[in-house]
């Protein structure tokens, strides 16, 4: 008979409550099925209280990793840390533009293709305009959140998770362009 795996839940639990991985991957790293762990979990009410807690000091650590003084003040670490975002925020909103731009030239020629009374279209050319407008609302409706977030827009006061945020920071400086 197939001797059965111990399973390290004290490990599993900790994983869990950090709240850093998924519950799939905290299932993969430890050979188990998610589901095993959702069953524990609920078993033994463990809550995946520390994810914000994690996340806010993953945020800290990356925002003094991109100080270059050692004994910088808080001001001196904030202004240094705003550098990069600022100058993805700028890139967020000029790809954000030039791809409204894309959309809306993609909707012209499909309304002009439609307003041409010479041309009765075919049921393919239909279909293909159909999926041309179905694609141009979906990515307009995408370049709407981007725009809103680039632009900080948001009416209801939320903000992009913190590790989003920051995240751009652990880039490293040549896909940064720098």
């Amino acid at each position: 008979m197939a001797e059965r795996k111990k399973v390290d839940w004290e490990a599993i639990e900790r994983d869990f409550r950090a709240g850093v991985f998924s519950i799939l991957e905290i299932a993969k790293q430890h050979g188990i099925s998610d589901a095993a762990i959702h069953k524990h979990a609920k078993l033994h009410g463990w809550k995946r209280d520390l994810a914000a807690r994690v996340r806010k000091l993953v945020s800290e650590k990356l925002v003094r990793q991109e100080v270059s003084k050692p004994n910088a003040s808080d001001e001196e670490i904030a202004e240094e840390a705003t550098v990069a975002p600022v100058r993805i925020v700028g890139l967020h909103r000029r790809d954000s533009r030039q791809q409204q731009e894309i959309v809306e030239r993609l909707m012209a020629i499909v309304k002009e293709r439609l307003a041409d009374d010479s041309v009765k279209p075919g049921l393919d050319d239909v279909r293909q305009m159909s999926g041309i407008m179905r694609d141009c609302s979906m990515a307009l409706s995408k370049l709407v959140t981007i725009e809103r977030q680039a632009y900080n827009l948001d009416e209801d006061g939320r903000r992009p998770d913190p590790i989003d945020e920051i995240a751009i920071l652990v880039v490293s400086p040549e896909a940064r362009g720098e």
